[in-house]
């Protein structure tokens, strides 16, 4: 439980600093979630290129957040899904 107390204070480090996609890259690395890595990146890339986060982007990007804590909640029960959530 070290390492998810390590992640904890590093997301909330990361979102104090406004970087809320670094901490989804972040969660999903921690957690090997290769698909939502991936997905996580590629909304990095077009933010960056944008120098914005689109309206419909920033929807999509909210969608699998949810989606990727849901599956976090399942596969490693609802403790560490809370304690993820309220680092954020």
């Amino acid at each position: 439980m070290k390492e998810l107390e390590t992640l904890c204070k590093e997301l909330e480090q990361l979102t104090w600093k406004n970087e809320h996609m670094g901490a989804l890259v972040r969660i999903a690395e921690y957690f090997n979630m290769a698909y939502y890595y991936a997905i996580f990146r590629a909304i990095e890339t077009i933010r960056d290129a944008e120098q914005c986060m689109p309206f419909d982007l920033s929807g999509y990007r909210n969608r699998k957040a949810k989606e990727m804590m849901a599956a976090i909640k399942e596969r490693y029960g609802e403790e560490v899904h809370d304690k993820i959530y309220s680092s954020l």
